[in-house]
């Protein structure tokens, strides 16, 4: 068995490398250049996922497709037109892929990690794909009912650009939160291949900083559908109830980018003095000075990713985006008996470390979608018994 993260031709991942930087300068070189350049990858090397992988890991996707399947059979067009294999398999790793994966280990102290806060969150989170408003607000679905002690005052829906978002009062931790879905299953995969044209990605600038870039897309999506103006005033009433210096914010997948502006626009617009984020799955959404931005004004923030999810791994950071941090990259392994045991390996706050979530897929540019779906082992997508 070849050695796992070795590489076969270096002359060709010159190659590679160069005509990656060509395609972020010259527009037009995208479709030539795109078409195969994923097929070339494979032929790199190889990795612990792909050498270390489940015995029967058929039957591990089996179990993800049972639930998954709009959200998968989504993303097939985007994988036509992007040329990019995107996979389905849930990624369990090999107690032998330890060895590879640097300062892998469970939850610790020391880390400041508040884990069961990151799952209550996680499940805030998972309510907003019920989509209806109506339930949202009455709070009656199975998945409203496994975070208790909570109000919501308001669900905000924009119809023409397909986005919800939903504010609330955390009574058990005295904290306002603003709660975004990722797109539902609908669209999901020609989202996601929107997010991989990369001659789309130019950067609006952040009026608090001249310096600090976002992606157009993001920007647009807070800033021109109803997202911005509702939850601006919706939070603004709902200090004057519950007079809480507290702003949590999370969402999943775009609804974590969408967190992110919202983090940093209330904290302005409100003059909150403490302000956290949890993300999960989220993409790139600025450049370097956006993570600075965003690292000065935010308290506390902690950007889960999941095995080889594909979407944190866009858009890439070679054409100049910077995952906020601080990343806890959760990792499934094998444990005994074939049980799956959840480990996190908590990274540096540089938002880019490269023994996380980077070093799990060649050149950083991982596919996975089942991955993408199922955070701390909680359901990012929409599960009619559930809502």
């Amino acid at each position: 068995m070849a050695p796992a993260y070795s590489f076969k031709g270096k002359g060709r991942v010159t190659c590679l490398l160069l005509s990656l930087a060509l395609v972020s300068l010259c527009p037009h070189a995208h479709s030539a250049l795109t078409d195969s350049w994923w097929q070339r990858l494979s032929t790199l090397g190889t990795w612990p996922w792909q050498q270390h992988s489940s015995s029967n890991p058929s039957a591990t996707t089996d179990v993800v497709l049972d639930k998954q399947s709009k959200h998968l059979a989504a993303a097939g067009p985007a994988v036509a037109a992007s040329g990019q294999e995107l996979d389905d398999v849930q990624t369990v790793w090999s107690p032998e892929a330890v060895q590879l994966l640097p300062r892998l280990a469970e939850f610790a102290d020391e880390e400041n990690l508040d884990l069961e806060r990151a799952k209550r969150m996680g499940k805030i989170t998972s309510v907003a794909y019920c989509s209806d408003a109506a339930v949202i607000q009455a709070w009656t679905c199975t998945r409203c009912q496994r975070v208790d002690k909570y109000k919501v005052y308001e669900v905000v829906f924009d119809q023409q650009w397909d986005l919800l978002g939903y504010v609330g009062y955390d009574e058990a931790q005295d904290a306002i939160t603003v709660a975004f879905r990722g797109t539902d299953s609908s669209n999901w995969g020609n989202w996601l291949n929107n997010l991989k044209a990369w001659r789309a990605n130019q950067m609006l600038p952040i009026p608090e900083a001249p310096h600090a870039m976002v992606h157009a897309g993001f920007y647009n999506l807070w800033s021109k559908s109803s997202l911005q103006a509702n939850i601006t005033r919706l939070v603004g009433e709902l200090v004057a109830l519950h007079p809480t210096p507290r702003l949590f914010v999370t969402g999943h997948s775009m609804g974590a980018a969408l967190a992110n502006l919202c983090a940093l626009d209330l904290k302005f617009a409100h003059q909150f003095t403490e302000v956290r984020s949890w993300t999960f799955g989220s993409p790139r959404v600025g450049n370097l000075a956006w993570q600075q931005l965003f690292a000065q004004h935010v308290t506390e923030s902690w950007r889960f990713t999941h095995n080889r999810d594909v979407v944190p791994s866009l858009p890439p950071q070679m054409i100049g985006f910077h995952h906020v941090g601080r990343e806890a990259w959760t990792v499934d392994m094998s444990g005994q008996g074939g049980l799956i045991e959840l480990k996190i390996l908590v990274c540096d706050s540089s938002g880019e470390d490269p023994s996380c979530h980077n070093s799990a897929c060649m050149l950083g540019l991982c596919t996975s979608v089942a991955d993408h779906l199922v955070y701390l082992g909680i359901e990012m997508y929409r599960d009619a018994s559930e809502c």
